[in-house]
């Protein structure tokens, strides 16, 4: 009886440390999820940020620009937790978003229409909704007519729209958007360029992205950034310098179209309507002359 007792016993110990390991192991599988959902786990290059070679920084204020696209999934997912970061910056940090342009008629329909939402401070609210939009039905968004009924509503009308993405001086603000970034020499979206010098690529989680610019942010105010580079190093650091911006690049135009071209793929095949946009331009720009 006593032997029984014992054998018992030493099961029961054997079964506590298994279901104790057991638990031990969820803990961490767990606490590891919710690390990396946050973005405390990020893997690569421990430089948060690219320097682009020949410009200037930037402090007064320190102005943090998202490059992205309606078409972007990525960029849609960090939409989110970039607004609400936006909502609390200190007095020494500007935010603004520029949509990027690309060769398609729809993408350069879709940068007029963020700079439309942002001319009547509604970019933030019904941003969300194009974005849904975009990756459920984007043939919807072809054309400026398709876009001014999806809009249509009590914050803007499809007439009210429709003046908006006409106007000549929105179409210009859109091509001097797009002069902009082939400067910077912005090779994918989402990008964010901080202080007009360093430019941060997305990390593997949203959060791990908005961690990413804080720490650039904290190394600028703290003196680390810019690193000084001595005379005589300077041109071997230019040669190594992660960003040319005189070399151009069409990496993110092919990008983005190469995503419009998937949703064709998906469709029904028919040819794209999307060449009414160009000629929208040219009546609007008739009509002021």
């Amino acid at each position: 009886m006593a032997q029984r007792k014992k054998h018992g016993s030493n099961v029961d110990v054997v079964r506590n440390i298994i279901l104790g390991a057991i638990a031990l192991i969820v803990i961490v599988v767990l606490g590891y999820s919710v690390l990396y959902a946050l973005g405390w786990l990020e893997s690569g290059d421990d430089r948060p940020y690219l320097d682009i070679t020949g410009r200037e920084i930037q402090t007064d204020p320190i102005e943090v620009i998202e490059f992205f696209s309606y078409a972007c999934p990525i960029c849609g997912q960090l939409d989110p937790p970039l607004n609400e970061w936006a909502d609390s910056l200190p007095d020494d940090v500007e935010f603004r978003r520029i949509h990027i342009v690309a060769r398609s008629a729809q993408i350069r329909l879709l940068a007029l229409t963020h700079l439309a939402l942002a001319q009547r401070n509604l970019d933030v609210e019904i941003g969300p909704r194009v974005f849904q939009e975009m990756e459920r039905n984007p043939k919807s968004l072809e054309t400026a007519q398709g876009f001014a009924e999806f809009l249509d509503g009590d914050e803007i009308t499809a007439e009210q729209f429709l003046n908006l993405v006409q106007s000549p001086r929105l179409i210009q603000l859109r091509d001097t958007n797009e002069q902009f970034v082939r400067e910077l020499g912005v090779a994918a979206v989402p990008a964010i360029l901080v202080a007009n010098k360093y430019v941060i690529p997305p990390a593997e989680t949203p959060g791990g992205t908005i961690r990413k610019i804080d720490n650039v942010i904290a190394m600028i105010r703290s003196g680390e950034l810019p690193v000084e580079v001595p005379e005589e190093e300077e041109s071997e650091s230019n040669s190594e310098s992660d960003i040319d911006p005189s070399e151009e690049t069409d990496t993110v135009t092919d990008y983005l179209d190469g995503l419009l071209e998937d949703s064709d793929a998906e469709s029904d095949g028919s040819p794209e309507p999307a060449e009414s946009e160009e000629s929208d331009e040219t009546q609007a720009e008739e009509e002021s002359s």
